[in-house]
């Protein structure tokens, strides 16, 4: 959990499976908790792997990403340009009220900010969604985010998010390049090659195209391919 004071957490890519055994758990792919700290920062994360809350009780969370923020006007937590492509599960026979998000569990009273973010994976309980497991803060937000999925918040939710950025994208859509472009330069893909984009430097940066047929990219250091049959300027 991160607690007094401010806190980043970057650049974890998380394969991890775990399968936990405390009723009322507070688990997440990267953290568990952001508690009374200034700024907790989540940043260029990917959780892929399987987190099975296993929780029969009603005040367990879990998430892709992070478990639970807590209710203090004191915690600040942004979850920014991460990547949530893995499984979370409730193998208890009697789930609960326990809650279950893609990329958080449940916001409290927090001041919980969701940015630029992409959740495709599979998120499995009685009270579960693709962003928030629960989210009952009126602090809490989202912007320019992209999901698969049924829903954005839990049932148990009380609060309507607003802003609410979060748009619902087809298998098309996520293989096109068309989410890269709006995701960039934190995601890339290889088109043709990826179904979806994803947090890796080596592949290629994508370009949003208008419907005029132009695209503009500002980039430092890196490496670009214009593709056959495109003109690029440098101004």
């Amino acid at each position: 959990a991160a607690g007094d004071g401010d806190v980043l957490i970057q650049n974890i890519y998380s394969k991890m499976n775990y399968n936990n055994q405390l009723a009322g758990a507070q688990v997440g792919g990267v953290l568990g908790g952001a508690l009374n700290g200034n700024a907790t920062t989540v940043d260029r994360c990917w959780y892929s792997g399987t987190l099975d809350g296993n929780d029969a009780g009603g005040s367990g969370n879990y998430g892709g990403l992070v478990g639970y923020a807590n209710n203090n006007d004191a915690c600040y937590l942004t979850i920014s340009n991460c990547l949530f492509d893995g499984k979370l599960v409730n193998s208890a026979a009697t789930p609960g009220n326990c809650t279950f998000g893609g990329m958080i569990g449940y916001s409290n009273g927090a001041h919980v900010t969701i940015q630029n973010v992409l959740s495709i994976g599979t998120v499995q309980s009685a009270i579960a969604a693709q962003f928030f497991g629960a989210v009952k803060s009126t602090r809490s937000t989202i912007h320019n985010s992209y999901y698969k999925g049924d829903v954005v918040n839990g049932s148990a939710s009380t609060v309507t998010l607003n802003p609410c950025e979060a748009t619902k994208v087809t298998d098309e859509e996520l293989a096109s390049g068309f989410v890269a472009a709006k995701l960039a330069p934190a995601f890339r893909q290889t088109l043709g090659t990826d179904d979806y984009p994803v947090l890796d430097d080596t592949k290629a940066l994508v370009a949003e195209i208008t419907d005029a047929g132009y695209a503009t990219l500002f980039v430092e250091d890196v490496d670009l391919t214009v593709p056959e049959g495109v003109e690029a300027f440098a101004g």
